[in-house]
């Protein structure tokens, strides 16, 4: 299961990081459209906003999956006692997991709302701006349950 959970990880940053590179190429494209022809894509102002939400939540994957997105070393600081600590880490990993399935069911839900629709530049669906958020937060909620593990085994210790 960490395998499999790793690798979807990995998966995430990976296309997280083309997207972000694709989003710098889109600009680029802009800048030299708008200066050098005289004219700018129609598309040059959606595309990027599209990429820009599916690598956020490609990369909320990835934070998920390393438990770094609410890492601030302040559990340190005020939880005295490690049997205190490990049961804030119990807590905080059920409640990562919580929020990001609310988060995918919502989205869902809004996707399914929009699919109909499209977007004015592009002309594909409406839905693309909240499949991201969905399939993002239900991949970081199952990247939660080796998480959520590892803090229960850690609290009976």
């Amino acid at each position: 299961m960490r395998a499999a959970a790793g690798f979807v990880s990995a998966a995430c940053l990976a296309l997280a990081a083309l997207l972000t590179a694709a989003i710098a190429a889109v600009v680029a494209w802009t800048v030299l459209s708008r200066f050098v022809f005289g004219r700018t894509p129609s598309w040059t102002e959606e595309l990027p906003r599209i990429l820009m939400i599916w690598g956020v939540f490609l990369g909320l994957v990835w934070t998920t999956g390393r438990g770094v997105n609410l890492e601030a070393g302040l559990l340190e600081l005020w939880a005295r006692g490690p049997r205190l600590r490990a049961a804030c880490r119990v807590m905080a990993e059920i409640l990562v997991a919580a929020f990001c399935i609310v988060l995918a069911m919502t989205a869902a839900e809004m996707a399914e709302i929009t699919w109909t629709s499209t977007t004015p530049a592009l002309e594909v669906t409406a839905a693309i701006f909240y499949l991201p958020v969905a399939i993002g937060g239900l991949l970081a909620a199952l990247l939660q349950i080796p998480r959520m593990l590892d803090a229960v085994l850690a609290l009976r210790r």
